[in-house]
């Protein structure tokens, strides 16, 4: 993938609940303390079809904090397809804070990692609004191919920045 390659916007799409989903109640309770913390990672694990993404969802559609959602698949073991989205899923929802680390990816080679995500980090820190990042399926990721670049966001996440991890797993 480069840079030209144009993105799935359906990727950015977060499904919408059914009107006869079932409210956990106490797990929508669960994530909403979880994004009373500052700078906080929430990690929804279960196995395929005990309805994470609905419960996510469901809360969502519930919440007022402007969030940027992301379908992850097999292909996005890819860094640079990786950040690609991310960054685009980010610009959904605030498009200044990702104006720097989308210019190093117009750059004709990879860019460095840790540099993009310093200048995620730097942008997103300046941000006044608390906003969400929510990665579906991100069992997708292999051990390998992201989690030094994506630990490094995680690490430094600015206080006002909230991430929910969905996942049929714990690793990576």
């Amino acid at each position: 993938m480069t840079a030209a390659t144009p993105l799935l916007v359906t990727k950015f799409h977060q499904p919408q609940p059914r009107a006869s989903q079932v409210v956990r109640e106490h797990l929508n309770t669960r994530l909403a303390s979880h994004m009373d913390v500052a700078g906080a990672v929430a990690l929804v694990v279960a196995p395929a079809g005990f309805g994470k993404t609905s419960l996510v969802s469901g809360f969502l559609a519930n919440s007022t904090m402007p969030h940027g959602w992301l379908s992850l698949d097999e292909n996005d073991n890819d860094p640079l397809r990786f950040w690609r989205y991310l960054l685009a899923s980010i610009a959904r929802i605030t498009p200044e804070a990702v104006q720097n680390a989308q210019a190093l990816l117009q750059m004709p080679q990879m860019p460095d990692l840790e540099l993009l995500v310093t200048l995620l980090i730097n942008d997103l820190s300046e941000q006044a609004d608390p906003l969400m990042i929510v990665l579906d399926d991100y069992h997708q990721i292999e051990e390998n191919a992201n989690p030094a670049s994506f630990r490094f966001l995680i690490e430094h996440l600015p206080v006002q920045c909230h991430v929910l991890l969905l996942s049929r797993g714990t690793a990576p």
